[in-house]
């Protein structure tokens, strides 16, 4: 009876469930210096493509007509996407149209990255310093190959640079290794493939060097009620606010196994909004009501972005 009785209270708490996605702010592995707030991201000067190639690529043919540059712009992009977003800057600025305008015999002097910045209103330039991407074709283990499925091997070097004070402030190369599919068809899709790989690795090293958002899965309770179902249409459509009002007020009533369900959801709206603290209080008081395992996961769960929190500040102006 025990065991049938366990069962039927986790069939109810899985009738009453949810999941939402919320982003999360993860640490960077790299730790910049805090004065690094104002960034603009600049090419190396001076690259001029071989025609039909692109560095290293054995496996994968392009056009005669591609546009390598352009293809390795992916690299910027995908870095600049991430580090616009961190809360570790206050300005980031992906500056390619100044590109040969400062330049002398293809080399760019202190001077010219001073104007950049000023232009910018910038106070240091991250410079893509260099970039080579090898390929693979992969195997099945009988020595046949896939076709159009490759392993890209990106190699990239950058620097960031302070040219107020003509100072390197730190220097770094990257290595990744991802999958490619579906380089088959027209030059159009393989040229598409290649930048979303340069693309993709950038955004992985951007995600290493500053603090960056990860969207993750929440669960919460969207019942029993049509208070709770109403607080759950409006979380989907980003009202925090006021599904926060609608769970405070059912988390004072008197039904406690309710009450505990809008703690519970008291607790992710203030995760929602980055406030860790408060969430941990909310979901104790859920405890508090309502003792069970789905309470204790998601605090667990808190408990430990408490951690990484210590690991965020110190990297965090």
């Amino acid at each position: 009876m025990r065991l049938l009785s366990f069962v039927l209270t986790l069939l109810c708490l899985a009738c009453y469930t949810n999941r939402i996605t919320i982003s999360v702010l993860q640490p960077s592995s790299v730790v910049l210096p805090k004065e690094i707030k104002k960034i603009t991201i600049y090419p190396k000067p001076g690259y001029t493509p071989v025609k039909n190639r692109l560095d290293s690529l054995n496996e994968i043919q392009i056009s005669a007509k591609t546009d390598v540059a352009q293809i390795k712009t992916g690299y910027l992009d995908g870095i600049y996407n991430v580090m616009s977003e961190s809360p570790k800057f206050t300005k980031v600025v992906l500056n390619c149209t100044s590109y040969g305008l400062y330049m002398k015999d293809s080399v760019l002097f202190w001077d010219d990255l001073r104007k950049i910045c000023t232009q910018d209103t910038t106070e240091y330039i991250l410079l893509l310093q260099g970039s080579t991407v090898y390929d693979t074709e992969l195997e099945r283990e009988s020595n046949t190959t896939y076709y159009g499925v490759y392993k890209m091997i990106n190699l990239t070097k950058w620097a960031f640079l302070q040219p107020f004070i003509e100072s390197i402030a730190l220097r770094f190369t990257e290595t990744d290794s991802l999958r490619l599919d579906g380089v088959f068809g027209g030059f159009g899709d393989t040229e598409y493939h290649l930048y979303r790989n340069c693309y993709t690795s950038g955004y992985l090293t951007g995600m290493k060097i500053c603090p960056y958002w990860k969207d993750t899965l929440r669960t919460y309770f969207d019942g029993p009620g049509s208070d709770m179902k109403h607080a759950s249409r409006l979380i989907k459509r980003n009202n925090w606010r006021a599904a926060s009002l609608i769970w405070n007020d059912l988390s004072d009533g008197p039904n406690h196994s309710l009450a505990s369900k809008a703690a519970f959801n008291m607790a992710l709206a203030w995760e929602h909004g980055d406030d860790l603290d408060q969430a941990l209080q909310w979901i104790d008081y859920a405890d508090s009501l309502g003792n069970n395992k789905r309470i204790k996961i998601y605090r667990d769960i808190l408990e430990k972005r408490l951690e990484t929190k210590k690991l965020l500040d110190k990297q965090l102006p």
